[in-house]
């Protein structure tokens, strides 16, 4: 079965969203963002609202990779 073409906005933006995402850059931002989160811990004393700012923010990664 070959894939239909399709013009809609969805379908561009999901491209583009896709092959963004996808890129070397993108990961190595993920893992700055971790980075900086884990060298923050001390200066809140791992608090829970630490671990909840980080729990927020990969919540939705989680979700799109079920």
């Amino acid at each position: 079965m070959r894939p239909t073409k399709s013009s809609s906005w969805f379908n561009s933006f999901a491209k583009i969203t896709s092959r963004a995402t996808g890129r070397p850059t993108a990961f190595m931002m993920a893992v700055a963002v971790i980075v900086v989160w884990v060298l923050t811990g001390p200066l809140f004393h791992f608090s829970d609202t630490w671990q909840l700012v980080i729990n927020t923010g990969t919540k939705p990664e989680q979700s799109e990779l079920l």
